[in-house]
């Protein structure tokens, strides 16, 4: 099976993975950038205007997808 690394970006900080995850094909590898990137902004978007970003490579380190969230608070 093929082997996907998911970067975590927030506040200009990344945080690499260095031992990834086996998984068996990109779809779902998406899929878990998906659930990765809901969860990890649950958790950790606080304020107006932050972003979250996960980011997969494959084994060659080439970019395979980017789930993105903003949490964008807006007054009527």
């Amino acid at each position: 099976m093929p082997r996907f690394y998911f970067d975590v970006r927030q506040d200009g900080k990344v945080i690499a993975d260095d031992e990834g995850e086996e998984l068996p094909d990109t779809a779902a590898a998406i899929s878990e950038a998906s659930l990765a990137a809901t969860q990890l902004a649950k958790e950790r978007l606080r304020s107006p205007r932050d972003t979250l970003v996960v980011e997969v490579r494959d084994e060659q380190g080439q970019p395979v997808v980017r789930a993105k969230v903003l949490l964008d608070v807006e007054r009527p």
